[in-house]
């Protein structure tokens, strides 16, 4: 991975500066963490081979900016946890520019997201509210792979009935008690799609308890 811009790239070498572009930037570099600030200009240079993109900043940018650096429309994972706020009305936009992203890691889930049909995995760090519960599950519709952090049996339910098409989610809590006292047997006893569905199913506590459901279409 590296880091953009950073004072130390490029490395100081002897290429000739008509090939700085192939060796620094055309190279096999396939995840950019690129910090956006006020003073960012447009410059001549562009990693043409970034995949993973993490956005990170205090501010949001003009979206040309960010457009100059990559090819928004090659990127597959994109990250903006470690942004500002973000204007929901720029993420859109940015969104709009990216029609092979897989992968979306937000920090809030905002009823606003117009998700582009493409978008298959969503990750958010921050728990859904009751309140939101409608519109999010408006929102994944087409979301095949969701891993978010629920500390309501209510939601946890709800998600997982009503989200028709995801066929993985990932429920994880900052409270180790959210989850860590539920069974199987629960979910079944109050899921209907747990108890006419095909599922399997995996508990895992690397970092906070989670759980992994996944379905079959049968």
């Amino acid at each position: 991975m590296i880091e953009y811009p950073i004072h130390n790239y490029p490395p100081f070498s002897t290429i000739p500066l008509n090939l700085t572009q192939t060796f620094f930037y055309d190279s096999k570099i396939h995840h950019l963490s690129c910090y956006l600030n006020n003073s960012m200009i447009l410059q001549n240079i562009r990693f043409s081979q970034v995949r993973e993109l993490d956005l990170s900043g205090l501010i949001w940018t003009i979206i040309d900016s960010i457009l100059s650096i990559v090819d928004l429309n090659q990127i597959r994972k994109l990250d903006i946890t470690k942004m500002g706020d973000i204007p929901i009305n720029k993420l859109n936009e940015l969104l709009i520019h990216t029609s092979h992203l897989y992968h979306l890691i937000l920090t809030n889930f905002n009823p606003l997201l117009i998700l582009p049909s493409h978008i298959r995995c969503l990750t958010f760090l921050k728990k859904i509210e009751f309140i939101d519960i409608d519109a999010c599950c408006t929102a994944l519709l087409c979301i095949e792979r969701v891993e978010l952090p629920v500390e309501s049996e209510e939601i946890m339910i709800e998600l997982i009935n009503r989200v028709e098409y995801l066929h993985h989610i990932v429920i994880f809590s900052h409270i180790w008690s959210s989850l860590s006292d539920i069974t199987i047997k629960w979910f079944q006893q109050n899921s209907y799609r747990l108890k006419t569905k095909n599922f399997t199913y995996q508990f895992g506590n690397r970092l906070f308890p989670e759980i992994h459901f996944s379905f079959t279409n049968k």
